[in-house]
């Protein structure tokens, strides 16, 4: 049995038309083994030549569709990547806008900062998708690990609210924001030039 690769590797060889030029090749080498009285290794040769021809010629055009494939997977994972670079951006700007009076609303969004400081973490800076978005990246990471910091020690103190007005989280929260707003930039315009 061939795999999904075989299969579709064969598929355009094995049309009507394939066959009949085939059968009609076939049909004229043995007229020309009777015609021209060619003996046993002149064939051999003739064979020969013309199979490594025929396997060079499939050679380039396998490597050439694998390469094209290649070419077509990486595109894709780029563009994931840069959606799920634009959605972990939006997310870290939806969780740093803060509901000042209500601590129960801030603690939720510490939570979230915390999962979302990781995920920033995991990104790996030499694997991004364009080199524009090292710096905007490694801000909300940075900003991010702060915040987590600045509302861990305020939770324990029992002050969150009075931590998020202070102008130290004012400061990394604007940090998160402008560069989540490059990020989105960034992808939007890589996005749209795919």
């Amino acid at each position: 049995m061939l795999n999904g690769h075989g299969k579709e590797l064969l598929k355009p060889w094995l049309s009507v038309q394939n066959v009949v030029l085939g059968v009609a090749v076939i049909f004229v080498t043995f007229l020309m083994i009777r015609t021209y009285e060619l003996n046993r290794s002149e064939v051999a040769s003739w064979v020969q030549a013309v199979g490594s021809v025929l396997a060079i010629i499939a050679a380039a055009i396998i490597a050439s569709s694998q390469r094209r494939e290649q070419l077509e997977r990486e595109e894709v994972r780029k563009a994931v990547h840069m959606r799920t670079i634009r959605v972990l951006s939006w997310r870290a700007r939806r969780a740093v806008a803060f509901q000042v009076n209500s601590a129960l609303a801030i603690h939720s969004s510490a939570n979230i900062i915390s999962g979302l400081r990781l995920s920033f973490e995991s990104l790996s800076l030499l694997d991004l998708p364009s080199p524009e978005l090292v710096e905007p990246i490694s801000t909300i990471r940075d900003a991010l690990r702060a915040l987590e910091i600045g509302l861990a020690d305020a939770k324990i103190n029992s002050s969150l609210t009075q931590y998020v007005r202070l102008q130290e989280c004012n400061l990394w929260v604007a940090l998160v924001e402008s560069a989540g707003k490059v990020i989105s930039l960034e992808t939007e315009e890589k996005v749209d030039a795919d």
